[in-house]
């Protein structure tokens, strides 16, 4: 976890504070996303949102945080109509993050298989 260090009578620290306090406004957006994007209030975007950004958040980068927060502030009928690809996502909706998340919707789950075995 990263902290905030003090030293305001060292300039040589002047430079560390500002990185760390960038970096851990990074990281509460970033929990904050994810905690948008598993509570929409409709089950099946709670989870499908929910699972791509637990498998992509971390990784992207402060243009790709910019376009998800456009994609979690849409509205969930919009959402579920082009993620289920009952209509196009409209021209000026469109961005990499989400033509990644409509990949992600409309690609094969990955089901784990039951164990055999037990009570039968």
């Amino acid at each position: 976890m990263l902290r905030l260090r003090f030293c305001p009578s060292r300039p040589s620290c002047q430079g560390s504070r500002m990185f760390t306090a960038k970096a851990t406004d990074l990281t509460l957006r970033k929990k904050q996303l994810l905690y948008r994007s598993k509570q929409r209030g409709w089950l099946e975007l709670d989870l499908l949102m929910g699972r791509f950004a637990e498998q992509n958040l971390q990784e992207m980068n402060i243009t790709e945080l910019d376009q998800w927060q456009k994609i979690v502030d849409m509205e969930n009928p919009d959402l579920m109509k082009w993620l289920v690809n009952h209509d196009p996502v409209p021209q000026e909706a469109m961005s990499p993050v989400l033509q990644s998340l409509v990949n992600f919707s409309l690609s094969p789950l990955q089901y784990v298989p039951v164990p055999s075995g037990g009570n039968q």
